[in-house]
């Protein structure tokens, strides 16, 4: 968004998640992200993935990644990796 404020920012997705029943799996970080990752794939039926995220950079990556479809495929690979 170019760092311009969000509803993300003041709304929590996952509660909004909660109360449509869709069962929500919280992460605060990288490690926690993987493990809600792989316990929504083993899970049957719908999962949400809840982790908020900054607009910092790990230290190895670029801060403008110009092609999001490359980043979309990248993510979908990881994913499919993990199924």
């Amino acid at each position: 968004t170019g760092c311009q404020e969000t509803a993300a920012a003041r709304v929590d997705l996952g509660a909004c998640a909660e109360g449509l029943g869709i069962p929500v799996l919280r992460s605060d970080d990288d490690e926690g992200f993987v493990r809600a990752v792989d316990e929504a794939v083993r899970a049957e039926g719908t999962r949400l993935v809840h982790a908020r995220i900054g607009t910092e950079s790990a230290p190895d990556v670029a801060y403008l990644q110009a092609d999001p479809a490359a980043i979309t495929h990248d993510f979908v690979r990881w994913l499919d990796a993990r199924t």
